[in-house]
């Protein structure tokens, strides 16, 4: 019921395979709801250091070489 419902839904996850998360719970007519997996592990890593904290890709790199920051 909760499938069909789409309370509980199916989506991929790159490290699990598939996996089950909360889907809808108020569904709306007008505003679709995108359900997906949460990222992994240093996947936002390199933007935020870059878009966020204004580090360049040569620092970055760096940090990366000096295991102070991990990329997913």
């Amino acid at each position: 019921h909760l499938h069909e419902r789409e309370i509980l839904v199916e989506v991929p996850d790159p490290v699990a395979g598939k996996i089950h998360v909360a889907g809808k719970m108020i569904k709306f007519s007008r505003t679709p709801m995108v359900v997906g997996s949460a990222p992994t592990v240093g996947q936002h890593t390199e933007e935020i250091l870059r878009d966020i904290a204004s580090y360049s890709q040569d620092q970055i790199s760096a940090f990366q070489d000096e295991g102070v920051v991990g990329v997913g």
